[in-house]
């Protein structure tokens, strides 16, 4: 029994935007998780840095890293397919609501949601978690730096 090629030629052009907007998601969610990866990365990694002068920017810092350490624990413990649903089912109807959205509101939000909903919700969810992974892999490439060679880059200045 052969496949007819005939039958999948049809949905060609629907083969085509389906890579299209898979490659759309990709660049979205690599690029967005890379400048979320890289701030929450430089957070988690300042706990080996000089304490700041300042009581307060202590305080802030600290709170900073237990906000990086639960939102690292959480996209990392989670299963994408989860944190998917989450993200479209719970997130995006908060956001973008025809009634109580906090983003968009109204009439365009009811279009935005049927034009651009799905799509929107993939990039969150796909850039949240790529954000986590990243984070991890710049704070441990700042930690593989040998303690020495840290201590001489911050006496120099």
């Amino acid at each position: 029994m052969g496949l007819r090629w005939e039958i999948l030629a049809g949905y060609g052009p629907l083969f085509v935007s389906g890579l299209w907007m898979t490659i759309e998601l990709t660049l979205v969610a690599i690029s967005a998780g890379l400048v979320l990866g890289i701030g929450f990365g430089l957070i988690s990694s300042s706990a080996d840095a000089p304490p700041p002068k300042s009581a307060a920017l202590a305080g802030l810092l600290k709170v900073a890293r237990a906000i990086t350490l639960a939102y690292v624990t959480f996209f990392r413990g989670t299963p994408l397919f989860v944190q998917i649903l989450l993200v479209h089912f719970a997130v995006m109807p908060a956001l973008v609501h025809p009634e109580t959205g906090l983003l968009l509101s109204g009439e365009m939000a009811r279009t935005f949601r049927q034009e651009h909903g799905a799509f929107l919700s993939g990039c969150l969810a796909l850039s949240l978690n790529a954000g986590a992974y990243i984070s991890e892999i710049f704070r441990a490439g700042i930690q593989s730096i040998h303690r020495g060679q840290t201590q001489a880059a911050y006496s120099v200045g």
